[in-house]
């Protein structure tokens, strides 16, 4: 088998868990403190435990980003896709489940599971990660080259402290 033929073989392989989630977003605003948002985000989660209504009637009504038109959908979400904080909660919830009140550097989030899935990594995905851990090593590499040269390039005096 060719090289060709050994990484297509070798990504047909890989497989990941995406997520399918909606929320409700309530970004950051002056004048409305964490704990008012919070507060508001917490009412609407019982409202949605005590079946008083619909997470996605919520999301639509209220959510305060482009998926709030679709009832908060977000779709299927691979791994590395969200802010960490985002996809830290939601990786929490089972499916039905709807989170605390979540804060990111959009705002706060309820989040809610939808469904889950195992699927195939698509070559074009493979690549892209491998694209990422490329640049990020380069990064690193770069930021231990520049370390090292300010090391390099600094002098230490040693004083003494008799007068």
């Amino acid at each position: 088998m060719d090289r060709k033929g050994a990484i297509a073989s070798s990504s047909a392989d890989i497989t990941i868990t995406q997520t399918q989630a909606r929320h409700i977003l309530l970004k950051h605003r002056s004048g409305v403190t964490d704990q008012e948002t919070q507060r508001r985000l917490n009412g609407f989660k019982e409202q949605i435990k005590a079946k008083v209504n619909d997470f996605g009637q919520i999301a639509k009504k209220y959510s305060e980003d482009g998926s709030a038109q679709n009832g908060g959908t977000l779709g299927w979400m691979s791994p590395g896709e969200l802010v960490p904080e985002f996809e830290q909660a939601m990786n929490r919830l089972n499916i039905g489940e709807v989170s605390d009140p979540v804060r990111t550097e959009f705002g706060w989030h309820l989040i809610q599971v939808v469904e889950r899935r195992n699927t195939k990594l698509s070559s074009d995905k493979q690549r892209d990660y491998a694209r990422a851990a490329i640049r990020e090593r380069k990064l690193d590499q770069a930021y231990e080259d520049w370390i090292r040269q300010i090391r390099d390039s600094s002098t230490v005096e040693i004083r003494s402290l008799d007068k």
